[in-house]
């Protein structure tokens, strides 16, 4: 068994070797593998890699490689695009990068994260929240930024709402200093 990693890493493979036989390690991050999870998934790996070797494998094909198992892991674990994401992890992230403003619900509807917050600020808007998450999101490995956001501002006229995706075009160009 190697030490732990000095950098977080969700999965890291590296080949040591190659020539005569296949020498790999393989380091997992504890909160999205177990130690069993990471030895299935180790044990698999050399079989995909032959099965790769005589040619294109079929991603129908790959449901047969174990995988993390469903219900065995606590907290509020959901499969989002493809990664494996706590929920408990991303409320812990959204609470750190909102600062003054309050998240009022978290959800997934359709395979999205949806955060619903209540802005302090009535300047603030789905784009900010998204660059503050972003700015909060290095190194949380079990969490991920929300695909839509729903802002709500109150005020003498009423409640406002805004809502808005960090990866909707003109978001990312606000974000990226473009407009």
């Amino acid at each position: 068994m190697l030490p732990a990693p000095p950098l977080s890493v969700r999965l890291m493979f590296t080949v040591l070797r190659i020539t005569g036989s296949l020498d790999f390690a393989l380091a997992a991050c504890p909160q999205v593998f177990d130690p069993e999870e990471a030895e299935s998934f180790a044990r698999a790996l050399p079989a995909l890699l032959a099965a790769a070797a005589e040619g294109p494998v079929p991603l129908d094909d790959l449901p047969a490689v174990p995988g993390p198992p469903e219900g065995g892991r606590g907290g509020e674990w959901r499969l989002i695009d493809g990664a494996r994401i706590d929920l408990a992890a991303v409320r812990a992230l959204l609470d750190t990068a909102l600062g003054a403003h309050r998240l009022s619900a978290l959800s997934v509807r359709e395979g999205r994260l949806v955060a619903e917050i209540v802005a302090a600020d009535p300047g603030f808007g789905p784009a900010d929240a998204h660059r503050a998450v972003l700015d909060a999101l290095a190194g949380r490995d079990t969490a991920m930024a929300p695909h839509h956001y729903v802002v709500r501002h109150a005020a003498a006229a009423g409640v406002r709402t805004e809502t808005g995706s960090g990866r909707d075009p003109d978001v990312l160009a606000r974000l990226s200093g473009l407009t």
